[in-house]
């Protein structure tokens, strides 16, 4: 793993607001060498870079070494950037070509990281051969465990690590964005648990899931299932888990749009205060390289039907790997270390200068009036499909009863005058109520089409508002509203 998956620390105690600094936006840096770091005893310790120990190399060669690596962090650095903006500025969205791309992004950036390592190892054993240690292999690069705790950190830069229920090694401290239903809980002191659908059962009703074979319906969902219902069908009212990341750039939901749009500030979570069974990392190590790969298939836990399964894992997977998450079942407010303000963060202050924007304001209110929009024609729809199967079935019992007079009239050749007057008047009555009835279905199904085409210009309007609104929260300008991947704006220092 490299270094922009962890966080600064300097002492054991729970870290202060400037403990986590940028290089940049005005938030001071210390000065130190290029590959030292100021211990908390006063002595210069020689940080490890990527997966060389420079401590073991002679101080002759140290710095070439180190020159070579910062080169092949730039050039991954830069690669990732590429790739995540032009991901980002797309307007392709979870259709069959969106999910094309998604793959892609993901694939080109896990062979930019392998390549990362590959570097790494291969200057390791063609500069270094004779250097004992030298390079970092596996799990040794998290550090050393204190004690029985769930808890790694390095020597070299007190970089704090915990481990997942998969194994995974985790930075120590990561990041939620907050959503608005999380955002008066935190500010109450509370803990953060799931809300909404609690059983299988609830799943199938509120047609989160269309089968829950293998399960007891009202069994209480498992930690497992809501670890990968959150990620695909989560959120809002029905919290099955919590998300955070360890990346340091804005989360981008599927469909592109940062979750920073809708800025409601963000917390960052001590792990170490959850349990490790509680916390799934979602990306896997590899085991040769030790780069950041995309979790196995069955890394998740089935639910329900297979194939519907595996669509959404597929998604699951995509969306996990390209934002660094990490699922916690809850978030207890013991583990809530700051509510960070900084603007990098998507806090408050953006929140309070975005919204004082007229252009976004305007953006923001006119998506807000169209996802309404978009919900009450989603409600006339399905009471127009309504209205269409009653009006369909009054056509049946009509017709019905027209064959049953001209059954009576042609099978009864002894029927009186009068009576066959009375069933002729009848059957009359009864097709004109019938063409009536033709005539309101007609009209319904034009209704259907003119509400249909009204759906597809909210969504597009939707859409439209919502690029609008991304453009804006990554506006790498001097505003006070975010940035894509600056990192002038990033409060961690990874």
């Amino acid at each position: 793993m490299s270094k922009e998956n962890s966080l600064s620390k300097k002492t054991d105690m729970a870290p202060s607001a400037a403990t986590y600094y940028s290089s940049h936006s005005g938030i001071s840096r210390p000065a130190v060498k290029p590959f030292q770091l100021k211990s908390s005893s006063g002595t210069n310790v020689i940080q490890a870079k990527g997966r060389i120990d420079l401590s073991k190399i002679e101080e002759g060669k140290r710095e070439m070494i180190r020159k070579e690596i910062e080169q092949f962090k730039q050039e991954k650095r830069t690669g990732k950037k590429g790739l995540t903006i032009n991901w980002a500025t797309s307007d392709s969205k979870d259709d069959t070509h969106g999910k094309e791309d998604d793959i892609t992004y993901n694939n080109q950036i896990e062979e930019i990281r392998k390549k990362y390592e590959q570097q790494i190892r291969h200057l390791a054993e063609t500069q270094l051969p004779d250097v004992k240690d030298a390079y970092i292999s596996g799990d040794q690069y998290y550090g050393d465990q204190q004690g029985t705790d769930n808890h790694y950190i390095r020597s070299d830069n007190k970089k704090e690590y915990v481990r997942d229920k998969r194994g995974t090694f985790i930075p120590r401290y990561v990041r939620r964005e907050l959503n608005r239903n999380d955002t008066g809980p935190v500010s109450s002191g509370q803990n953060l648990n799931p809300t909404g659908i609690s059983t299988y059962k609830d799943l199938l009703d509120k047609r989160k899931v269309s089968d829950i074979t293998g399960v007891n319906p009202n069994d209480t969902i498992s930690a497992d299932h809501r670890e990968f219902l959150q990620q695909s069908t989560g959120g809002g009212n029905n919290q099955f888990a919590f998300s955070h990341t360890s990346t340091k750039r804005p989360i981008l939901s599927n469909d592109h749009l940062s979750f920073g749009t809708y800025p409601n500030g963000a917390i960052l979570t001590d792990l170490k205060m959850i349990p490790r069974d509680e916390i799934a990392a979602q990306w896997g190590t590899d085991e040769q390289y030790g780069h950041k790969v995309k979790l196995k298939e069955d890394a998740h836990v089935p639910l329900g039907n297979e194939d519907q399964f595996k669509q959404r894992d597929q998604v699951v997977i995509m969306s996990g790997y390209r934002n660094k998450e990490i699922i916690t079942n809850s978030i207890p407010h013991t583990s809530i270390v700051r509510n960070p303000s900084h603007k990098g963060w998507g806090g408050p202050d953006v929140k309070e200068n975005i919204q004082q924007d007229d252009e976004y304001k305007g953006n923001y209110d006119a998506l807000t009036t169209k996802e309404q929009e978009l919900t009450n024609y989603k409600t006339l729809l399905e009471q127009n499909k309504k209205d269409t199967e009653a009006k369909e079935r009054e056509i049946n019992a009509l017709t019905n009863k027209i064959n049953g007079i001209d059954y009576a009239l042609t099978k009864n050749t002894n029927i009186p005058e009068k009576r066959a007057k009375e069933l002729n008047e009848n059957k009359l009555k009864l097709e004109a109520n019938k063409q009536t009835v033709s005539d309101e279905i007609e009209g319904l199904k034009k209704a259907e089409e003119g509400i249909k085409n009204n759906i597809q210009t909210a969504e597009s309007d939707i859409n439209r508002y919502k690029i609008l609104l991304r453009n804006a929260a990554y506006d790498s300008g001097e505003s006070t509203r975010g940035t894509l991947m600056e990192e002038e704006r990033i409060a961690l220092k990874k």
